[in-house]
C-alpha cells in the first residue's frame, strides 16, 4: 500500500509535521461514515456523537428488497437474487420484529442489495420509523419513482434519497443499467427535486468504471441540472463470483493511469463546487483504516429474509476479489428475525466480536496519534504509518479482505 505522502515529506521540520498530520487526518477520517452508503453528510450534519449518547444504533440498515427491476452490468448480487425467498422482498413479520427497536436507532436506511421501491410496505415502514424518531432514507435507481410515489416519500418525511445513475448520456447509461430508461429516470429525479422540501437531501451515485469514467464532468453538469445536492463518486468495489469482476478502476499502487484519473476526478469535484454541488469521492489506492465507513460499532444490517449481520458486505458470502486477488468472502450471520430478539442478537458473542475488535482498533490508533505528537519528534510520517499498522489489532477475517476497510 502507498503512504499518503512523498519521500521528501519525511524529513524534519514543518514539512514532516504537515505530512505527519496528513497521516493522522486520513486515519481519523475512518471515524466518519464514508461514501460506502450515501449517508455520510446526512448523519454528520445531525451530530454523530450526540446521537450515540442517546441511541443504541447510529444506523440500522434494513434491506427492504433484494429484488431489483434492472440488471446492471456491475451488480454483484444477481445470483443471490435468483434464489431468494419471497422473490427477494422482506416480509411484514421481519419488520414487526424490528419495529419495537426503532426508538433505539438514529437512522434507518431502507436500502440493501436491491431496489427499495419494490417493497409494497415501504412508505408505511418509513412512517413507523419517523414516528419512532428516526431519520430515514434510501438508495434507488429511480425508475419506479412515479409522481405518486415521490409525493408519498415527501409526505412521510424522507430525510435523504440517493439515485444511482452512473452516466449522463442515454446510450451509455442504458448499456450500464440494463432495463432502465434514461429519460424516465431524469424526469423522475427532476420532479422529486422540484417538489421536495428544502431539508431533504438529494444525492446521485456514480460508480466509476472504464466504460463511463470519461463522462464524469458531464455527469456533474447533469446532476446540477436535475437539482441534486451531492454527487458520490464510488469505486466498483463489490465482486461476488463473476459479477462485478474486472470493472474496478482502483489498484494496489499508484500507476500513470491512476494519476490521470485522480487528476480528472479532482477537476470534476472542482466543477461540482462551482455549480454548488457537494461531492464524496473514493480513492484509487488502498489505505487501511481503523474502521470502515459502515462502522459496526454502532450499526447493523438486517437482510431481506431477517438474517442479521454486522454490515451489508458480510451478509452475503461467496467467491470475491480483494485488490486483484481471488478470495472467499465469509457470510456472517449473528441471528435471524423474527425467531431471535434483536437486542439479544446485538449482545451475542458473534455480534460483540466485530464491535469489540473495532473499538480496540480505534482506541489503539488514537493512542498512537497522541504519542506521535507529544512524544518522539524524530518520528517520521513513514514511521508513524508503520507503527499504526504494526500495533493495530488484526481486523476480523471478512473485514481484512473487504475493500471498505481500505477506503473504497
Amino acid at each position: 500500500m502507498n503512504a499518503p505522502f512523498g519521500k521528501g515529506a519525511a524529513g524534519r521540520g514543518i514539512g514532516a509535521a504537515k505530512a505527519k498530520l496528513e497521516v493522522v487526518k486520513r486515519w481519523f477520517s475512518a471515524r466518519k461514515v464514508s461514501a460506502e452508503t450515501p449517508l455520510k453528510e446526512a448523519i454528520e450534519s445531525r451530530g454523530r456523537h450526540q446521537a450515540l449518547e442517546e441511541k443504541t444504533w447510529r444506523l440500522v440498515q434494513v434491506e427492504s428488497s433484494l429484488a431489483c427491476n434492472l440488471s446492471c452490468i456491475m451488480c454483484p448480487w444477481k445470483s443471490y437474487r435468483a434464489r431468494a425467498l419471497h422473490r427477494g422482498v422482506m416480509q411484514q413479520e421481519v419488520w414487526e420484529a424490528i419495529r419495537p427497536a426503532l426508538g433505539h436507532a438514529r437512522m434507518v436506511d431502507f436500502t440493501g442489495a436491491g431496489e427499495p421501491l419494490l417493497q409494497p410496505m415501504l412508505v408505511q415502514w418509513m412512517h413507523d420509523a419517523k414516528k419512532a424518531g428516526c431519520d430515514v432514507g434510501l438508495l434507488t435507481n429511480g425508475l419506479l419513482l412515479t409522481r405518486e410515489r415521490a409525493h408519498a416519500l415527501i409526505d412521510v418525511g424522507i430525510d435523504w434519497i440517493c439515485f444511482s445513475v452512473d452516466s449522463p448520456h442515454k446510450d451509455e447509461y442504458e448499456r450500464i443499467r440494463v432495463g432502465s430508461s434514461f429519460a424516465a429516470v431524469c424526469k423522475n429525479i427532476s420532479f422529486f427535486t422540484g417538489e421536495k422540501p428544502r431539508g431533504t437531501k438529494v444525492m446521485m451515485n456514480y460508480v466509476m468504471m472504464e466504460v463511463n469514467f470519461h463522462s464524469i464532468h458531464d455527469f456533474v453538469r447533469l446532476a446540477a441540472e436535475l437539482g441534486a445536492d451531492q454527487i458520490n463518486f464510488r469505486q466498483c468495489e463489490h465482486v461476488r463470483g463473476e459479477h462485478g469482476r474486472g470493472l474496478g478502476l482502483f489498484g494496489k499502487e499508484t500507476t500513470p493511469d491512476i494519476r490521470k484519473r485522480e487528476a480528472a476526478l479532482r477537476e470534476a469535484c472542482k466543477l461540482a463546487a462551482e455549480l454548488g454541488l457537494e461531492t464524496q469521492t473514493a480513492p484509487f489506492t488502498p489505505f487501511e483504516q481503523c474502521v470502515c465507513g459502515q462502522d459496526p460499532r454502532d450499526s447493523l444490517f438486517v437482510r431481506y429474509d431477517g438474517a442479521i449481520s454486522p454490515c451489508n458486505s458480510l451478509a452475503y458470502g461467496g467467491p470475491s476479489v480483494f485488490l486483484g486477488e481471488d478470495v472467499q468472502f465469509p457470510e456472517v450471520i449473528c441471528g435471524r428475525l423474527p425467531k431471535d430478539d434483536l437486542f439479544a442478537v446485538w449482545s451475542s458473542d458473534s455480534s460483540r466480536f466485530y464491535r469489540d475488535t473495532f473499538v480496540e482498533r480505534c482506541r489503539e490508533y488514537e493512542k498512537i496519534c497522541v504519542e506521535a505528537f507529544v512524544g518522539d519528534a524524530r518520528l517520521t510520517p513513514d514511521g508513524l504509518l508503520q507503527t499504526m499498522r504494526r500495533r493495530l489489532p488484526e481486523p476480523p477475517p471478512g473485514c481484512k479482505v473487504c475493500h471498505y476497510l481500505y477506503g473504497f
